[in-house]
């Protein structure tokens, strides 16, 4: 007959638990940093996107007044 370990001796399920528990940790922050730097790529789009839209309302502007220079009086 073989002896089990879990009845006839120490078991060490407290440091299983714990060294998952340090696993999940590292992989979590693993995981918020790859979802960070997509966030962080999605807002630069944004940011040059609303930058073109600044450029265009500025040569709007610009084309505004210098057509007012040039009316025949």
């Amino acid at each position: 007959m073989t002896k089990l370990t879990a009845a006839y001796g120490d078991d060490n399920f407290q440091m299983i638990s714990m060294n998952q528990h340090l696993f999940r940790e590292l992989a979590a922050r693993d995981d918020l940093a790859i979802a960070l730097d997509s966030d962080s790529l999605t807002l630069q789009c944004k940011v040059v996107h609303q930058l073109s839209h600044v450029n265009r309302r500025l040569e709007l502007l610009r084309l505004s007044i210098n057509d007012e220079l040039y009316h025949e009086r």
